[in-house]
Formats: C-alpha cells, structure tokens, sequence
C-alpha cells in the first residue's frame, strides 16, 4: 500500500488537479524566469509535506511542450550515493533524449571532460587519508614505501590543478555550446536536497556555483531551508552560520505559499482517496476540529498517513450504510483521541493509561476544540452530544471492564441518546466499543493493534 498521496498531472493540464491554487505562483515565477537571459539559481523554500515536490513536477510538466524552456528534473536524495553531484547531474543532461537528437552533431561528452574535475576533487581527500593511516598502522619500511607512492600521488595531484581549470572551462564551453544547440534556456529542478547527508548537499551547491553559472541556465531547488540548515550546522558544528552560508548560493529566494488549513484538508481527502461508507460526518467533523486546534500542514500530512492504515481496519467505515446516530458518535470519538494522539501525545497516553479520574475529565474534553456542528443533519441534533460522548466514553474507560461483573454493571450506564425516542437508531450504548477480554477496539485500532472487534 502506498500510504502516501500520488497527484494525476495530465499533460495538457497540469494543474488541474491542483488543490492548492497554486497555479497562479507558477504563472508568476515564469513572468521572472522569462524576463532573464542570465543565470539564475532560485531557492523554494517550504517546509516538509507542503507540497514542494507536486508543484515543481506539475511546474515541469506544464512546460513539456514549451519553446522556450528545456527542463529536467534531479533528486539529489535519489543520488547522494555517488561520490561527485556533478556525475548524475551531467548524465541527466547527456540523456535527455529529446535533446540529444537535436544536438547530436555537436554534443560534446560532458562527464568525459569532467572526469579530471572530479578525480581532482577525490585525490587530495585520499592522499591525506593514505599519509594518515600509514603513521598509525605500518612499520617504517612500510610507511616509507606508502609516503613515497603518497608523494608521487601529491604530485601528481598538483599537476591536476591546471588539468583541473582547463577542464573547468573546456566543460563550460561544452555546456555553453549545449544551449545554443538546444535554443532553449535550461531549466533544471533540484529536489530533496534537504533530505541529503550535508556533505553531498553542499556538493550540489557548490558545483552549481562554480561550473553552471551560465547565461541561459536555470536552477531552480525545491528544498527546507530551516531543515537543510540545521542539517549543515549538526555535521559542521553549531557555531556555524549555516543560514547565512546557504544564502551565498542563491540569487533568489521564495517560500512557496501556504493553503488555508480547510482547504489542504480537503485537498488529502482527494488525494489519498479514502472512500468508506459511513464517512461523510468524519471528514466534515475532522475538517473543522483540525481547523480549530491549529493543525500545521505537517500535522495534517501525519494525520493521513494514520488514516490510510486506520481506516481499513475500523469495520463501520467498511460496512454497509448505517442510518443511526452510531458513525457520527464513533467518528466523533476516533477525532478526539487522534487529535490527541498527534497534538497533546503526553495527554492521549494519559487516557490510554488511565492515568486520570474522574475530576480530570472535563479538562481532559476542553483540550481539543469542538466545533458547533450538528451531531447528524438527519437527526438535526446538537453538537453537545457530541462532547456527552466523549465525557461518558472517557468516564467509561476509567471501569475494570475485565472484570465481568463491572461490565455488567456498566451496560446500562453509558447510552448516548437523541430525544425521547426509543427507536434504536437514536441511542448507542458505548460499552458496545469494549470486549471484556480484549479492551476498547478504538484503542486497538488506533494503536495498530492486530484485533477487529465483531459487531
């Protein structure tokens, strides 16, 4: 199961599925792009889950068939492994098919010209290593032949310096050549730098800096600056300025804007596509408690990678349509104990705990705030059973009901009612949510605990 949305980007129109409206920003960032021959590096900042990598695809995707912009799209995350960004970066170029054919008479081998460049960049780092683990480990016969060859290899690398910059141009000239054949601007996406190990991060950076910094060359990285950052000052010491570091390598910086919180919400409704029976009142009531207790987007994302996993195992969101006051009693009780769980995790293992009584219980209702929806639009019945719900449900929770006489006990007790009407479809008896040997099946559930309670 992929638990993690995947958005359809036709061809022809890319943002069609575009929730978050972002279409508008895009159309903006080209209005830039379009007014510049120079090089141009671009930072797009936004934190994780907001959505960075969708809209830079539907970006690229939009421009599949323009005559002016020639994209490629690189996940530095995908190729951190490699020892020199510059490899893959040029390979990217080399093998999209479309230009090569047209550039075929003039294309120059790119990663041939630049092996010199990187086989620089490796020998000094092994030299000094060589030299280093021959005055701890060998005997002075040994170390003197190693600091021989380590000499000849200095040497060697000294000489690679000219090697070096005459290689640094020759690949400038070819990738200069490369656009003109093209006749197009290039227009690369650099994505999931952040997720990097900090050494191949700012490799990405760096060689983008010094050998790409060509008119009509356009980078465009799609990253968490707060979260690059940090990763920058953990590998290379706190007192490092990491922030203003990574500032050197981009001529432009923009945050991509934020969703209102209803509408990202709505937007994973239709993404991951979670259609269950008995739902409606869930998603309605979840938009809204989400809404009111201040969820981040980062909450929202985690939130759905729950319910991906949850919502199959909860037997009333896969069974038949149910008409009673039951899906909206249940769904209010599953929000309340998520919104805990994500939110106020010390209070949820409270409950889960038991680790309260029943002074406690009317404070723990007021953490997650409930908004003032009708409990059933069928039964038009007010939000306040809702929260009786939860009271009774919480006060309930606090029973031994292991014990088979508390249970008994019990089974009178906890009724949530509509009116005075006894047809069975207006009152829920909550122990109904207990087995005596197995516990409350909304805790299982929500724990990922292996049980499906029979109703």
């Amino acid at each position: 199961m992929n638990i993690r949305s995947i958005v359809e980007m036709p061809l022809d129109n890319p943002f069609s599925n575009d929730k978050l409206n972002r279409e508008e920003f895009k159309n903006n960032l080209m209005n830039i792009l379009d007014r510049t021959k120079d090089n141009l590096v671009i930072c797009l900042n936004s934190s994780w889950g907001t959505g960075k990598t969708t809209f830079i695809k539907m970006w690229k995707t939009s421009l599949c068939n323009n005559e002016e912009y020639s994209t490629l799209y690189f996940n530095a995350w995908e190729n951190d492994d490699v020892t020199d960004p510059l490899i893959p970066l040029l390979s990217l170029l080399e093998n999209n098919n479309s230009l090569v054919r047209k550039a075929q008479s003039s294309l120059l081998n790119l990663t041939k010209i630049a092996a010199p460049i990187i086989a620089t960049a490796t020998l000094g780092p092994l030299a000094g290593h060589i030299a280093d683990v021959t005055s701890k480990f060998m005997n002075k016969s040994g170390q003197k032949i190693i600091e021989e060859s380590t000499q000849s290899l200095g040497e060697k690398f000294i000489d690679s310096f000219q090697e070096q910059k005459n290689s640094k141009e020759q690949l400038k000239r070819g990738l200069k050549k490369y656009q003109r054949t093209v006749d197009k601007k290039i227009l690369i996406f650099i994505d999931e730098l952040d997720r990097c190990n900090p050494q191949f991060a700012i490799k990405v950076l760096e060689r983008v800096k010094h050998l790409f910094d060509l008119e009509n060359y356009i980078f465009v990285f799609s990253l968490d600056r707060e979260q690059l950052s940090h990763s920058i000052s953990t590998h290379y010491g706190q007192n490092m300025d990491s922030v203003g570091y990574l500032r050197r390598f981009f001529d432009l910086e923009l945050s991509l804007p934020l969703p209102k919180n209803k509408d990202y919400f709505s937007y994973l409704i239709d993404c991951h596509t979670l259609d269950y029976n008995n739902i409606e009142y869930f998603w309605k009531l979840f938009t809204e408690v989400a809404d009111l207790n201040n969820f981040s987007l980062r909450d929202c994302d985690r939130l759905f990678i729950n319910l991906k996993l949850l919502l199959p195992q909860i037997p009333l969101f896969n069974q038949k349509e149910n008409y009673s006051i039951r899906p909206s009693i249940e769904s209010g009780l599953y929000i309340y104990l998520l919104t805990l769980k994500l939110k106020y995790t010390d209070t949820f293992e409270k409950v889960i705990r038991k680790s309260y009584d029943s002074n406690d219980i009317n404070n723990l209702l007021d953490i997650v705030k409930v908004p003032k929806l009708s409990i059933n639009e069928k039964l038009s019945q007010s939000y306040e059973i809702y929260k009786t719900a939860i009271q009774m449900f919480l006060q309930l929770n606090l029973h031994n009901l292991n014990d088979i006489d508390e249970w008994n006990k019990a089974h009178e007790s906890y009724i949530v009612r509509i009116g005075e009407s006894e047809y069975h479809g207006n009152h829920f008896n909550l122990i109904n949510l207990w087995d005596y040997q197995k516990g409350c099946s909304i805790f299982n559930n929500i724990q990922f605990i292996n049980y499906q309670h029979t109703y």
